[in-house]
């Protein structure tokens, strides 16, 4: 790029190609640093309302190709997936004392989903 002697404090550009040629160089290193995957992040809770911690959250076998993957909840009950393929998920949810719950989620690639589960404490049925 060269540019012409102007008055102080002013400038132009004389070769708009180069200036073009690198806007379009930046442009591409955005669109090749995109990860094409998503995530799922959420929080699972009583029905009350409170965190459930170390509860199991899982992704199951009918989701698109992928590790088994699993996590358990941090004490705020909040989990989190990453790296995953763009497409429908089923996200199942058991923890001790209460009713296992599955949810459906979407995945788009560079953003990530937000799947909240509400539990109920299982009860026996006893007569």
């Amino acid at each position: 790029m060269h540019i012409a002697s102007d008055p102080p404090g002013s400038l132009q550009i004389i070769s708009q190609r180069r200036f073009t040629r690198r806007v379009r160089s930046v442009n591409s290193q955005r669109e090749n640093n995109s990860t094409d995957k998503g995530a799922i992040a959420g929080q699972v809770m009583t029905v009350q309302g409170e965190p459930v911690a170390d509860a199991a959250v899982m992704i199951t076998d009918d989701s698109p190709s992928h590790k088994d993957i699993s996590a358990l909840t941090n004490e705020q009950g909040k989990y989190r997936f990453d790296d995953l393929i763009p497409g429908d998920y089923t996200i199942m949810v058991n923890a001790e004392n209460y009713v296992a719950q599955p949810q459906h989620a979407h995945v788009e690639a560079d953003n990530i989903t937000s799947l909240d589960f509400s539990l109920t404490i299982l009860t026996s049925n006893t007569t």
